[in-house]
C-alpha cells in the first residue's frame, strides 16, 4: 500500500517535471527564433549600410571629378 503511494507521487512528479521542461523547450524555442530574426534584420541593416556607404563613395568620387 505504501508502496503504491510512493510510486503515484513519483509519477505524479514525473509528470510535473515533463510539464516544466516542456515549458522550458518553449521558450528555448521562443528565443531560437527572436535570436535568428534579429541575426537576419541585422545582416539586412549591414546590406543597406554597405549599399548606402558605396553610394557615399561613389558620389564622393564623381564630385571629385568633377
Amino acid at each position: 500500500m505504501n508502496s503504491e503511494l510512493e510510486i503515484q507521487e513519483l509519477e505524479l512528479k514525473l509528470i510535473q517535471k515533463t510539464n516544466e521542461l516542456e515549458k522550458i523547450q518553449q521558450k528555448l524555442e521562443r528565443v531560437t527564433y527572436c535570436y535568428e530574426k534579429l541575426d537576419t534584420d541585422f545582416d539586412k541593416l549591414i546590406n543597406i549600410l554597405d549599399k548606402k556607404q558605396l553610394e557615399e563613395f561613389y558620389n564622393s568620387e564623381e564630385r571629385n571629378l568633377n
